[in-house]
């Protein structure tokens, strides 16, 4: 199963990252994150620059596929522990990068 990215670009970026961990926390008020369902941010430093990515687990698919859609997520490779952190998520998702 594939992970999913999304990709984020210029000078606002920052806010439209806040934007999307608040639609990924948004549906846990009403049901319990699923086991596997995370999210992770891109490890380095944000840079307006650069693009950002944040990183969505192949269970999200189901749990959050408008969020997906909104934010023009294309499916990715699962990555690597020096590329993502944990932003949130089930509980047991923490080392899924381990």
């Amino acid at each position: 199963m594939n992970w999913y990215r999304v990709t984020t670009h210029l000078d606002p970026a920052k806010d439209n990252v806040l934007n999307m961990i608040e639609d990924f926390r948004s549906p846990s008020a009403t049901k319990p994150y699923q086991r596997g369902v995370a999210m992770f941010t891109q490890s380095r430093q944000f840079n307006y620059r650069e693009p950002y990515y944040s990183y969505f687990t192949p269970e999200c698919e189901t749990y959050c596929p408008g969020l997906l859609e909104k934010h023009d997520a294309e499916e990715w490779r699962k990555p690597d522990k020096s590329e993502a952190t944990w932003v949130d998520g089930h509980p047991d998702t923490r080392n899924l990068l381990d």
